[in-house]
């Protein structure tokens, strides 16, 4: 109970001021704020509320469910989906880039994340599916860092847009988790979502970054056609 209280507590902390720090110069600080805990919260539902519902029965109360520090139980992927939900839609209701904020906060989310299962880690008495999820967070983290300055530099990413940090590490956060499945022994359903969920925002990333695989298809058609039309002229 006291690990949960201070881990957590600091790594919630720690991601609050950071995404204060990093979005301060270029929106409101009352906006950040209210972003701060809109995303906060979100994260600290999805999480509960996914763990209750795909572990029915588990919690043997109603006030189970909202015991958190001394009730265990917490599902990261929803409690993830919630999160980015909660910022998509924060974005769009003050009509801001919501690629853009992801960019800017989504090493800090993983900074929070890592906090949280660090704790998970303590308390699940060394649990190797905890041990996956620290190991592809800590990565995922550490490679959306690598390639933050360096992603408008990459020939194959045309349009230079606010986003590819966001895409990319979450792509590495499945990727990971799908190769430690099959080290830690999880269950073959799980190797399949983490494959979907990488590829779906594999496409996203290739479609934001107008990809030139994605276009391939394309020129060849407009190439096909003008040959077709020059044949018809002469």
């Amino acid at each position: 109970m006291e690990s949960f209280g201070i881990i957590r507590l600091v790594g919630i902390i720690i991601y609050l001021y950071f995404l204060w720090k990093n979005l301060r110069k270029d929106y409101e600080e009352e906006k950040i704020i209210e972003l701060g805990w809109i995303s906060v919260l979100a994260f600290l539902v999805g999480g509960r509320l996914g763990y209750g519902l795909i572990n029915w029965g588990v919690w043997k109360s109603l006030g189970d469910w909202f015991l958190v520090y001394s009730v265990s139980g917490f599902d990261y992927i929803i409690a993830g989906v919630f999160f980015w939900i909660s910022i998509f839609l924060w974005s769009k209701l003050n009509d801001i880039g919501k690629l853009v904020i992801a960019d800017n906060i989504v090493l800090v989310f993983w900074l929070m994340v890592v906090m949280f299962l660090m704790d998970e880690y303590v308390r699940s008495i060394f649990d190797t599916r905890v041990i996956g999820l620290l190991i592809a967070s800590i990565l995922s983290m550490g490679g959306g860092y690598v390639v933050t300055e360096k992603y408008r530099s990459f020939s194959w990413y045309k349009s230079g847009k606010k986003g590819f940090v966001y895409f990319f590490s979450v792509i590495l956060f499945f990727l990971i988790n799908y190769i430690l499945s099959f080290i830690f022994d999880s269950s073959w359903k799980f190797n399949w979502l983490f494959v979907i969920l990488g590829l779906i925002f594999g496409v996203g990333l290739s479609m934001l970054g107008d990809v030139w695989i994605l276009n391939t298809p394309k020129n060849w058609w407009l190439q096909l056609k003008d040959t077709w039309k020059k044949k018809k002229e002469n």
